[in-house]
């Protein structure tokens, strides 16, 4: 949906502002480095509140105030609609008369921007898949049972599956290396934990490899994850800050854990994470199924519609999004799991947009080219009571490699 030329204009010129700068505008006191923490605008506090000035994004810890941009940073902290913050952003209205050198001249400058931008993010991106190519060139094939490893945690899951059969390999003792930000704006990156790791690779549109997808084994926990703490950040509570026992190195954008997929498979079930997409081909095991993991629910999902308001509409796709996960030409089913239920996730919205998504992008690509097959949508819905699916099966931990639900 395309903005009016004098909306778009002011757009343009208020995105010529950072995050950071709006906040040196406003006076917030915020501390030195990339990620600069201090009180949150909305909420207060000490340190809960970040903009990180790379990626020109912002976060508290507290209240949710998270997001990108300065329209998004404006809008969330003034309390204003989308024209309003550029309006305050750019110090004039949209009504006010500018002339066609000037809007050419801002229109110039974004389109520079943008290509800074691309570029910049380009190579971060490619840095990053080398990076986490170089992890997946040390993993190995999983170890039996009784090694610890991957056939250990997937067998306490409860879907022990045929490891000759899945694209899951493992590292013995990888280590989580997280990022330290001294007083002074320097990072460190000490290494916390090394501990086994089940390792699978994200596969980009094209068949390229595209990032390491790493999950940290404790099987001393009851759901088999480690738990570790950051060494120095906390929590809303002043505790110290929880950290997710997985971790994603690459780019992921587009791509898949291809899992499973036999050959002539049609159909595709996707869920977000390796244990749900797991549990629905070892429990629910279908022949002409590929079963393949979206990494996230925003790569599943892809970008929201924005309304000329601002207003997101979480059921709605942007179809101009094309970094997202698309089903190949040759999958006539796709079949997404939903993971939760809770409202704040907004997990049966994201889903419903992700499919609405790639059954335009099919019928747009049909209209070029008939002879491509069309395309059945639908969800799994959650189970509900913030369960997800592998919460099911837990107490059934059958061996691996036997009963039903085995690919072959």
């Amino acid at each position: 949906m395309s903005l009016p030329l004098e909306l778009q204009t002011l757009k343009e010129e208020a995105e010529a502002v950072t995050c950071w700068s709006w906040a040196t505008f406003k006076g917030w006191k915020l501390g030195p480095g990339t990620d600069k923490a201090g009180p949150c605008p909305n909420c207060g506090g000490t340190d809960r509140f970040a903009i990180h000035t790379t990626k020109n994004t912002f976060n508290c810890r507290q209240c949710g105030l998270a997001g990108g941009g300065v329209i998004d940073l404006v809008m969330k902290t003034e309390n204003v609609k989308f024209v309003k913050a550029c309006e305050l952003i750019t110090g004039r209205t949209v009504a006010d008369p500018i002339s066609a050198e000037e809007q050419a001249r801002i229109h110039q400058e974004a389109e520079r921007r943008e290509q800074e931008r691309a570029a910049e993010e380009e190579k971060r991106r490619l840095r990053a898949i080398n990076e986490g190519l170089s992890i997946w060139e040390r993993t190995a094939e999983p170890g039996p049972e009784g090694c610890g490893g991957v056939a250990d945690y997937l067998a306490l899951r409860g879907i022990g599956v045929r490891l000759d059969k899945v694209l899951i390999r493992e590292i013995a003792a990888h280590p989580y290396v997280v990022e330290v930000e001294g007083e002074n704006g320097r990072k460190s990156y000490p290494t916390i934990h090394t501990g086994p790791c089940m390792v699978a690779a994200v596969v980009l549109a094209d068949g390229s490899f595209g990032a390491v997808h790493q999950t940290w084994i404790d099987l001393s926990q009851p759901n088999g994850k480690v738990q570790l703490v950051h060494p120095v950040k906390t929590d809303k509570d002043g505790a110290p800050l929880a950290l997710p026992a997985k971790k994603v190195r690459g780019s992921k954008k587009g791509g898949a854990i291809k899992l499973f997929q036999p050959r002539g498979a049609t159909r595709i079930v996707m869920g977000e994470g390796i244990e749900t997409t797991l549990t629905m081909l070892r429990h629910n095991f279908e022949p002409g199924t590929a079963y393949w993991a979206g990494v996230d629910l925003g790569n599943m999902a892809g970008r929201a519609l924005l309304g000329t308001d601002g207003k997101r509409h979480e059921d709605q796709p942007n179809l101009d999004d094309r970094d997202s996960f698309v089903p190949p030409d040759w999958c006539t089913e796709l079949i997404y799991l939903c993971d939760s239920d809770e409202p704040e996730t907004k997990t049966v919205e994201k889903v419903t947009r992700g499919l609405r998504r790639a059954l335009a992008l099919r019928e747009a690509a049909r209209a070029e080219n008939p002879e491509l097959p069309s395309l059945e949508v639908r969800f799994v819905e959650p189970i509900g009571d913030g369960k997800d699916l592998n919460d099911l099966v837990r107490v059934s931990l059958s061996p691996p490699g036997s009963g039903p639900g085995q690919p072959r």
